[in-house]
């Protein structure tokens, strides 16, 4: 079993009483554990004293290439990780989104190294970071196409600045314990939204599209060669999984979110997805940065549509 581990709290070392020396074990990993016993395998800390809420908690996706077994995982960092499924072992990397938090990065081995001034931060001090704590990626997962092998992301494009925040080591205290404010990511154009392919071999981008509004859906794709994903501005999208081209799209009530589902009844294959609001920080980066987009409330519901055969 593949696990991914949310970060330690409070999120700042500095509001932990420690520094980003201290690695803080097992957060922001991926951890295997033997199916039968629970027993630790091996396990990866990505970033060893994670101090900025980047967790690495989200999906992990289990591909076998030419008889060689690789767990692929994506955390808020938008660095996308590359392991051997059988020892942890490092095997690649690649940035899909802009970031700054990490002055050095060792493509060699995947090490980590924080910019000077996160390593050295004081309490109540502001620093500007990239990605923001909506993500690079978040939970909304990604999705495997095995034609092409290549993996499709939905991502985030957004900034903070953020201050750590005393706090009281007792039952029920701790939390985030950092203050924060949100804006957009430099040399996006004010395009928050992203939907990039990696070629799972090399790690090489295939293709990306970006948009205004942040995509608020996993990805799912097809035997037919789609993606489909949704968004905060209510729009579900059909691309084309090969060259990203957008093929078809609709809006709905409200803001598009969740998990899309493909099933066939009667040989007949159809795509549901949901709507709603609230949702966490992937949430708050429409909410906060893209006011003037519509995300009414209610509307909460579940969207079925039916895919034309070819």
């Amino acid at each position: 079993m593949f696990f991914g581990v949310a970060q330690a709290k409070p999120w700042m070392a500095v509001s932990r009483g420690l520094t980003t020396d201290d690695a803080g074990l097992y957060a922001n990993s991926t951890v295997a554990l033997d199916v039968k016993t629970g027993r630790i395998v091996w396990h990866r800390q990505h970033i060893p004293g994670e101090s900025l809420d980047m967790d690495e908690a989200f999906e992990q996706v289990l591909i076998d290439l030419d008889g060689e077994t690789h767990v692929f995982s994506i955390g808020k960092t938008g660095i996308l990780w590359k392991l051997d499924r059988e020892n942890g072992n490092f095997q690649s990397l690649q940035e899909t989104v802009f970031q700054n938090a990490f002055e050095q990065i060792n493509r060699e081995t995947g090490e980590l190294t924080y910019r000077k001034d996160i390593q050295e931060m004081k309490m109540g001090e502001w620093l500007s970071v990239c990605p923001s704590t909506a993500g690079g990626h978040n939970w909304q997962s990604t999705a495997y196409y095995p034609p092409q092998r290549t993996i499709v992301i939905p991502l985030s494009q957004s900034c903070m600045e953020m201050a750590p925040r005393s706090t009281t080591f007792e039952i029920g205290s701790g939390g985030s314990q950092g203050d924060r404010t949100w804006m957009p990511m430099p040399g996006t154009d004010g395009n928050f939204g992203k939907l990039s392919t990696y070629d799972v071999e090399n790690m090489s981008e295939v293709w990306s599209v970006e948009q205004h509004a942040p995509f608020l859906t996993a990805a799912i794709t097809t035997a037919g060669g789609l993606v489909f994903i949704g968004d905060y501005d209510r729009w579900v999208h059909a691309y084309d999984v090969d060259t990203g081209e957008e093929l078809w799209k609709t809006r709905l009530g409200s803001s598009v979110m969740g998990f899309p589902v493909s099933f066939e009844v009667d040989g007949t294959q159809y795509i549901a997805i949901t709507t709603g609001r609230e949702g966490g920080s992937p949430w708050r980066v429409g909410d906060f940065l893209t006011p003037e987009l519509v995300s009414p409330e209610g509307h909460n519901a579940v969207y079925v549509f039916k895919l034309n055969n070819r």
